[in-house]
């Protein structure tokens, strides 16, 4: 979806009416859009919130907005009412009272998925929180402050990992961050990789991991050790965190390692499920050097392109006839941006905002062999 915005953002209304269908049809929005079981099937928290805020953040909102937000708010506040026998997140649609109460989805809920599912939903309020900030709702928006902070509340400082917990606030343990079975808290994934999912309040978990050397060690540790899957979606964002904690050489030579790794031009060149594009789109944005950490929040994080130059034709909605490009100056082989332009205004910062990109223009990077500490100054926030 990120990519379309800037692609084909003429279709994003579209899609979101679409989901909005849906919940007229059916009473939720989807977790999953391909309806093998009822309109759930395993996928966790709210992911089409965020789908929607990122359209009407970006001005794509051609559609109902008080159908929206009515679709939006149901599925932030209640739940489908049935017994789900601890598989809460798997048939479920909507939010788990006991989130809304405590703060966290308790083992008991869930316990293939439930600390995944208070992040994952955590975030979700974030987007929530954001519409209601651009569309004048002050009262929601107090609200989904508040709750987006709920993904603390599954750090266990003892380990210095996300941990499940139960219902009364007990961790659940054995605990092993590498432990990727299926009632492990984790949907299809591993703590060591939802550790780092927090992608509306980077700052904020750089914080708990005890500030920026901490995290960077710890991102190191998650790369050379083995644990990144860049083949399923909770671990999409985790290159470029590394801009935020004041190396962003190390998201350029990650985003690059990865690629070069697992990534290949073949019938089987995909590292994981295609998901309905999402990994096409992940290469995609790869290459481009542009990568979304939070949709939601309108923000690209900048790494080193794949490609000498790249332009992007920007499609009615945006202005019509305009390009943006993505050019890089430097020898075969240098893989470091050294500095950056923006319009040919220097540009410090490692991200460009929506905005910019819609405008048109051209982002220039000078490359160099050697990591430079450009853009280390100043992270986005």
């Amino acid at each position: 979806h990120p990519l379309g915005t800037l692609g084909e953002p003429e279709s994003r209304a579209d899609v979101v009416r679409s989901m909005v269908d849906t919940y007229v049809d059916g009473g939720w929005l989807d977790k999953c859009s391909w309806h093998a079981s009822g309109y759930s099937r395993v996928m966790t928290g709210n992911p089409q919130i965020a789908v929607i805020a990122d359209s009407w953040v970006k001005g794509l909102d051609d559609f109902d907005p008080d159908l929206a937000w009515e679709a939006m708010e149901k599925t932030s506040n209640e739940e489908t009412e049935q017994d789900f026998d601890g598989l809460c997140g798997y048939f479920g649609l909507g939010t788990p009272p006991e989130y809304i109460e405590a703060g966290w989805v308790g083992d008991e809920c869930d316990p293939t998925q439930a600390a995944s599912m208070t992040l994952e939903i955590a975030y979700a309020d974030h987007c929530m929180a954001e519409v209601a900030a651009l569309t004048g709702r002050t009262e929601a928006e107090a609200i989904f402050r508040e709750r987006e902070a709920s993904w603390a509340n599954q750090w266990n400082p003892a380990y210095g990992f996300m941990q499940s917990r139960s219902r009364d606030g007990t961790w659940v343990e054995p605990f092993d961050p590498a432990d990727d079975g299926d009632w492990n808290g984790f949907v299809e994934s591993t703590s060591w990789i939802f550790s780092f999912f927090v992608p509306h309040d980077v700052p904020g978990l750089i914080g708990l991991y005890g500030g920026e050397a901490a995290f960077l060690a710890r991102l190191d540790e998650y790369f050379d050790g083995g644990h990144h899957d860049v083949g399923n979606e909770p671990g999409f964002h985790v290159p470029w965190l590394y801009n935020y904690a004041g190396r962003p050489s190390s998201a350029q030579a990650r985003v690059r390692e990865v690629v070069e790794a697992t990534f290949d031009a073949t019938p089987g060149g995909l590292p994981g499920n295609d998901d309905s594009g999402a990994m096409s789109a992940w290469l995609v944005l790869a290459a481009l050097g542009l990568y979304p950490v939070s949709p939601g929040d309108p923000e690209y994080q900048i790494s080193t392109p794949l490609l000498r130059s790249a332009t992007i034709h920007l499609h009615p909605g945006y202005c019509e006839g305009l390009t943006f490009t993505v050019e890089t100056e430097g020898a075969a082989g240098d893989e470091y941006i050294q500095s950056a332009t923006l319009d040919g205004v220097p540009l410090d910062r490692p991200y460009v905002t929506h905005d910019e990109v819609t405008a048109g223009g051209v982002l220039h990077l000078v490359l160099g062999p050697a990591p430079s500490d450009w853009g280390a100054a100043n992270p986005s926030t």
